[in-house]
């Protein structure tokens, strides 16, 4: 189906709050998580709709950048040549769009720090599922997360 994969990375630079609806527990207002790790994530739906509402405000003004690869495109025409060909019609039944996305996962998370206002943090299971996503993406991984574990071993 997708001929090509790409690795993107967020950063996520003010509070974040993916939710997945509401709740009747202590926390009324919870956040999406993984069913089998329970971690955070951002679900596909949800980044892909936003990222499609990035792209649709810039038909006003469209950016140089994409005007010289993409020179038929204009005003009149950005949702029918542009936006539906990449993210799919907004009823989703003519076709899909070319791209695809999965969840965003978490893959450092910030603490309170003594040396600084903070540092970042992860752990040996995240930096797996990240070396194993890489391997679908790119041919070469960096020998850092090859040797992850020796490098943790020696803490």
């Amino acid at each position: 189906m997708y001929k090509q994969a790409k690795p993107l990375f967020l950063i996520v630079e003010t509070p974040l709050h993916a939710g997945s609806g509401s709740d009747l527990g202590i926390v009324d207002l919870p956040i999406q998580r993984e069913r089998h790790t329970d971690f955070p994530k951002i679900e596909a739906s949800g980044l892909k709709g936003g990222l499609r509402e990035i792209y649709e405000s810039l038909k006003e003004n469209i950016p140089p950048a994409i005007t010289t690869k993409f020179p038929n495109l204009n005003k009149t025409n950005f949702i029918d040549e542009g936006i539906w060909p990449t993210f799919g019609p907004e009823d989703g039944d003519k076709f899909a769009g070319s791209l695809g996305f999965t969840d965003a996962r978490l893959l450092l998370f910030p603490v309170k720090s003594m040396k600084s206002v903070f540092a970042w943090i992860t752990c040996p299971t995240i930096l797996e599922r990240f070396r194993n996503d890489l391997s679908l993406t790119q041919k070469t991984i960096p020998a850092e997360l090859n040797n992850f574990e020796e490098f943790v071993a020696k803490i």
